[in-house]
Parts: structure tokens; sequence; C-alpha cells
């Protein structure tokens, strides 16, 4: 069983589960919940509406964290970040891997 492990009012310790601490985590000013440190990228959401027949839920980004280590530039780089996606069609994850075109310029070389 995992849940939140608070101690000291408003300060969080981290995930609690079988008893270990986990991740630490730390509460954000924009919303209520606590965001894990050890996350190199941490978007902050306000959910703006929930279709509770499909699940679907639609969320404002309100606040972003990134680490300098994925940064290149100031902007977040996917390959320093390393994303995972789930691929429903075979249930498996995947790694965002290199980029292999440049949008809004290489197809202007077809026409």
């Amino acid at each position: 069983m995992t849940r939140w492990f608070k101690i000291y009012g408003n300060q969080y310790l981290g995930f609690w589960a079988l008893g270990l601490v986990l991740f630490a985590v730390q509460e954000i000013p924009y919303i209520n919940a606590p965001i894990i440190e050890e996350y190199p990228l941490t978007l902050e959401c306000k959910v703006k509406s929930w279709d509770p027949e499909t699940g679907y839920v639609i969320g404002e980004i309100v606040a972003s964290q990134a680490d300098e280590s994925i940064l290149t530039d100031g902007k977040v780089d996917l390959s320093k970040l390393r994303p995972i996606i789930f691929d429903p069609s075979f249930n498996v994850y995947r790694v965002v891997g290199e980029a292999v075109g440049n949008a809004f310029k290489d197809g202007l070389k077809l026409k």
C-alpha cells in the first residue's frame, strides 16, 4: 500500500510503502499537491474538466519546474530527458528517441 506520509504540518517527507520512504517530495505553491524532488521535469496542472464516462481529463499547466540537466538553451531537451510513453498497440512502454526531422521546414523541400 502506498500513501502520502506527512509530517510537520505541510512538510511532506515522501511516499511511504511498507515502511520505506521511496521518494522525497515537497509542497508547491501553485496547486494543493506535492511534487517528487527526484523528477527532472514537473508540470503542475489544474483540472479544467473530467469526463467520467471516457475517463478523459483536460488540464491547464499552471507552472513547471525543470532540472538544469535536461535543458539546452533554456528549453527542455527530450533527448536529455528521455521520457517514456505507453504504446497501447503492444502494451509496452517506449523511450522517446532522437529527432528525425524539423517541423515546418523539411516539408518545404517537397514543394
